[in-house]
């Protein structure tokens, strides 16, 4: 058995939470320099496509995972994809179908490092959050993702929409 499995929930909980902090802490001081050395609007170009292609990427990893799982990559199974830990971050699904993914989270680790750490940051750290939009589109081209509410932007959580545009579109 290994060390992962051995380790109880909250031991898991704790683990993703200290490498999520740390992440949220790497895109920091990465922007902050970023920043520092190209200014303001070029560096929110760059960060920008940065969160384009890591969404990109991750999109392509979360359908590759579906379908190795022998699954239809809709949004109801965008979960089994692997693309976040199923601890770490509070969410409520609050509805899944084939057509539309609608959940709330309560807890987000990287907003919470933010927002501890980095009074000022939000702008920056928002963009992070740009990452939903190409991941869902890539995972499925005719997905749309609206974030409709979030953390960052001084909500009580966040509320990501994620759906299907009508049609046919190839899956």
């Amino acid at each position: 058995m290994s060390e992962s499995q051995m380790m109880g929930s909250e031991e898991a909980k704790r683990n993703v939470l200290i490498m999520a902090d740390r992440l949220a802490r790497l895109y920091y001081w990465m922007t902050k320099h970023i920043i520092s050395e190209i200014g303001e609007e070029e560096a929110e170009r760059v960060l920008k496509g940065v969160m384009r292609d890591y969404g990109i990427e991750t999109g392509m990893i979360a359908r590759a995972g579906v379908i190795d799982k022998g699954m239809e990559p809709t949004l109801d199974n965008y979960r089994h994809g692997g693309d976040l830990p199923t601890v770490g971050w509070e969410r409520e699904q609050v509805e899944s179908t084939p057509e539309l993914a609608y959940s709330k989270v309560r807890f987000c680790p990287f907003a919470d490092a933010w927002l501890s750490r980095y009074k000022g940051f939000e702008k920056w750290a928002r963009i992070y959050c740009e990452i939903d939009t190409a991941k869902y589109e890539t995972y499925d081209p005719q997905c749309r993702c609206v974030c409709e509410k979030n953390i960052l932007d001084g909500d009580p959580y966040c509320v990501v929409k994620t759906f299907r545009l009508p049609g046919d579109g190839e899956k």
